[in-house]
């Protein structure tokens, strides 16, 4: 009998940590702490240099990074991303 009421007592305390943490997270996606700029940063292309690095393009917002990842970090290159400069394009022969 005793054995029972500890696994329910269990249970309950369970139960309470699992509401109360879905709670947290609720309020804090309200607030937009937990999904603040999710999809900014994206890998546009990567190749393998060899077995432990790869040379990658990342995009950030209005910018492009030409890196190699892997046991040192290197930025080779920084630059507008082709969509921004077709935009400023497309915006000028529109103006003109």
């Amino acid at each position: 009998m005793e054995y029972s009421f500890a696994y329910l007592k269990m249970l309950v305390i369970l139960a309470a940590i699992i509401m109360l943490l879905l709670y947290v997270k609720k309020i804090l996606e309200k607030k937009n702490l937990l999904n603040q700029n999710k999809n900014d940063l994206v890998v546009k292309s990567q190749k393998m240099i060899d077995t432990k690095n790869r040379v990658a393009l990342l995009g950030y917002k209005d910018k492009e990074y030409l890196v190699i990842l892997g046991d040192n970090n290197l930025l080779l290159d920084s630059f507008d991303s082709y969509e921004k400069v077709a935009r400023e394009q497309d915006e000028k022969t529109n103006n003109n």
